[in-house]
């Protein structure tokens, strides 16, 4: 029997996307609710388990989010897979760290930002979080007050939802005034 390695985030399926992010404040007021998001991040792997619930729907999904340089999280490769619940909860008995947030809509120079905003120990969070197409010019952040946070891998999401209660500590006396 042949096996075949294949390379984590290339292949037909992978999606390249640009993420940014900004830390903010506050949720800007015109800001639409839009989803709860509880997000698992498996230990010892590349993947995130997430289940979104909206007002009359619940998603699932599997992603597999792989940096094209291992040093800038801007850009990565994303590969998704859509599950039922069942699969949805066999996978999350697999040992994870779990992110809880509470999203929102931004539509602001012609993109839709996503605003998080973050429950449990990581409460007093406020990210900004755009996917663009990787040549696409970066519009102004959704907020005047905001801080870009793009190149610091401390607000990754799998960074968060590993980092001690210390350090997120220190990440949100970080949010802008």
């Amino acid at each position: 029997m042949m096996t075949i390695d294949r390379i984590p985030g290339e292949g037909k399926y992978a999606r390249p996307e640009r993420e940014r992010r900004w830390l903010l404040s506050l949720v800007p007021p015109q800001a639409v609710y839009s989803a709860e998001i509880t997000d698992h991040y498996i230990t010892g792997t590349t993947l995130r388990l997430r289940k979104i619930s909206s007002d009359a729907t619940t998603t699932w999904k599997l992603t597999q989010k792989v940096r094209r340089r291992i040093e800038d999280p801007e850009y990565v490769n994303t590969t998704t897979i859509y599950l039922n619940g069942e699969e949805f909860r066999l996978i999350a008995q697999f040992e994870a760290k779990v992110l809880r947030k509470t999203r929102h809509r931004f539509a602001h120079e012609g993109h839709s930002f996503a605003i998080d905003v973050f429950d449990g120990r990581h409460v007093g969070l406020v990210l900004a979080e755009l996917e663009i197409d990787v040549d696409e010019d970066v519009p102004l952040p959704p907020v005047a007050a905001a801080k870009d946070v793009t190149h610091d891998d401390r607000y990754s999401g799998a960074s968060l939802a590993t980092a001690s209660d210390r350090q997120l500590r220190q990440l949100i006396a970080r949010s802008p005034a």
